[in-house]
């Protein structure tokens, strides 16, 4: 297999040469029949173009007398076979809540390229993370273009609210469950990217945590050494 682009196409009839006497003369050979080929950027290149005559079908990457077939259309379920390496998510503070204060939920997902086979042709599939979801177990959700910071990185204080933390507003242990919404792209033989209609959605591993009351709370570093620190 080569590695043109594939096209699509209609073909035409051109005129044929005579058949009666022509007074013996030759008759001069027929130029390929014009076929319009739609090329994937949407511009019309003759079959002679193709075969090696004046055209653009070089930009195209067609060699030889070969018409392109159309790319084919590419679903999520076409990409099976290809995955994004598994978001993770993280909380603070790690495996526990206190009732009534936010607990800091952050996720990690990275954009992706995963080489194979696709509809029996080697391509690559690019996966970029667009949305990420959250559900806390007590029956919120919420989710956010953002995978969300640590608290350390945020440069805020222990239990403070951030774009991705959860208020518990009840006892009790709970599974918290992440997932991430990623767009695909996919390429043959190094063409140009062309995005896959829909969303993949991947979960991260669950974590489970347990909320409590307290009316002590305890912190990472002593109120000298972190005086914003709850209850400092």
């Amino acid at each position: 297999m080569d590695d043109s682009v594939e096209l699509s196409a209609q073909t035409g009839t051109g005129s044929t040469a005579g058949d009666g006497d022509d007074g013996g003369a030759s008759a001069e050979p027929e130029p390929p029949p014009l076929t319009t080929v739609i090329g994937v950027d949407g511009t019309p290149v003759s079959r002679r173009a193709v075969e090696g005559g004046v055209g653009d079908a070089g930009a195209l990457g067609c060699t030889g007398p070969v018409i392109c077939n159309p790319l084919p259309e590419v679903t999520m379920a076409d990409i099976a076979a290809f995955r994004p390496t598994r978001p993770t998510q993280g909380m603070e503070p790690s495996g526990w809540m206190v009732v009534g204060l936010p607990a800091n939920f952050y996720g990690s997902a990275t954009a992706d390229v995963k080489a194979g086979t696709l509809l029996g042709l080697a391509a690559q599939v690019r996966f970029t993370p667009l949305r990420y979801r959250w559900v806390y177990g007590d029956g919120a959700s919420a989710a956010s273009r953002s995978g969300g910071r640590t608290w350390a990185a945020l440069g805020a204080a222990e239990f403070d609210a951030t774009p991705t933390s959860h208020t518990y507003g009840t006892t009790g242990t709970f599974t918290i469950r992440m997932a991430v919404d990623y767009g695909a792209e996919y390429s043959f033989a190094g063409q140009p990217w062309r995005t896959i209609p829909g969303t993949l959605t991947v979960w991260a591993p669950d974590l489970t945590a347990t909320a409590n009351a307290a009316k002590t709370v305890l912190v990472a570093r002593s109120c000298l050494a972190n005086p914003s620190g709850p209850g400092c």
